[in-house]
């Protein structure tokens, strides 16, 4: 029996070793990337380390458990990953050039409240224009929407990003006053406008700690050197409401549209004082192929940017 070193069993199979470097890097693990490529998991490390061997360099590091790339390795996938998309949606954009393929799956995640009230009139528009393209929605925080586009899990997001990093383009929808939500017969439900004080002497059903709207919260109440009482943390703003309907405490929310049978019971106070604006926005990956139905899709969003305004503008029945 021999053995054959990893260079020279994937040598001068660069499109393949590209691709398995390509796929542990957005995904941060070598057993997703293997399963991904529908190939066992000793298969893909041998493609890396056939390319690292072959270019003379480490293209990954591992912390704790967790794997991220070098600096070597962050160059590489900058020049290689628009290379790999193109290389997997050669189909598509083949079919695209001839101007005969518009149908295929289109993959968006935005928070719930656009997935309940937004998109619903928009993805029907949508359909009735457009048959042949299934959509697939993911209801996620605006961090996780951010999240999945930068992993590949999904072609499109939408949501709020306090940090847009490098490699993501952001295009802004609408904008959103916040507001602290309350209780009917809540002391503070009679207020037009509260202080940051009366924020902090309540108990909050938060946001994830690291969302936009917590953080601008957040530091609001450091410069006043206050800290919210928070009592639990909760990424699904419906989720809120309820506890916060249950009585649990007090929450904040972008917007004011939401399920009428959950905003009977609750007021909403604004922040705009003390919190500034959130925008909504659509999120891509910049220098990534984009397939001509998810093309399709991010026009139409864009086209329907004043859907989003309701969220804005809706008042609680």
């Amino acid at each position: 029996m021999s053995l054959v070193a990893p260079g020279h069993f994937y040598k001068q199979n660069r499109p393949q070793q590209l691709r398995g470097f390509y796929h542990v890097a957005v995904t941060g693990s070598f057993s997703v990337a293997a399963e991904r490529m529908a190939l066992g998991q000793p298969a893909v490390t041998l493609q890396v380390q056939a390319l690292e061997q072959e270019l003379q360099a480490k293209l990954f590091e591992r912390k704790r458990g967790s794997i991220a790339l070098t600096p070597e390795g962050q160059v590489l996938f900058e020049v290689a990953a628009p290379v790999v998309e193109a290389l997997e949606s050669l189909d598509e954009a083949f079919y695209e050039r001839l101007g005969q393929f518009e149908a295929g799956e289109v993959r968006c995640a935005a928070p719930d409240n656009v997935v309940f009230d937004v998109l619903p009139n928009l993805v029907k528009d949508f359909n009735t224009r457009f048959p042949n393209i299934d959509l697939v929605l993911y209801s996620a925080t605006s961090l996780q929407s951010l999240q999945m586009v930068l992993r590949g899990d999904s072609e499109l997001g939408i949501g709020s990003v306090r940090q847009i990093p490098r490699n993501i383009s952001f295009q802004p929808l609408a904008w959103y006053d916040n507001y602290l939500v309350v209780p009917q017969g809540h002391p503070l439900a009679g207020k037009d406008q509260v202080s940051l004080e009366d924020v902090a002497g309540c108990p909050l059903v938060a946001p994830l700690e690291a969302g936009k709207l917590y953080q601008d919260l957040n530091q609001a109440m450091e410069r006043r050197g206050l800290h919210p009482h928070v009592v639990m943390r909760l990424a699904s703003t419906e989720a809120r409401l309820r506890y916060v309907q249950s009585g649990l405490g007090v929450t904040v929310a972008a917007g004011r549209r939401f399920p009428s049978e959950v905003a009977r019971h609750l007021v909403w106070i604004t922040l705009a004082d003390h919190v500034p604006v959130t925008a909504y926005g659509l999120i891509t990956r910049k220098n990534t192929y984009l397939s001509l139905a998810a093309k399709r899709f991010a026009e139409f969003v864009v086209q329907s940017a004043q859907a989003f305004q309701s969220l804005r503008t809706a008042q609680p029945e």
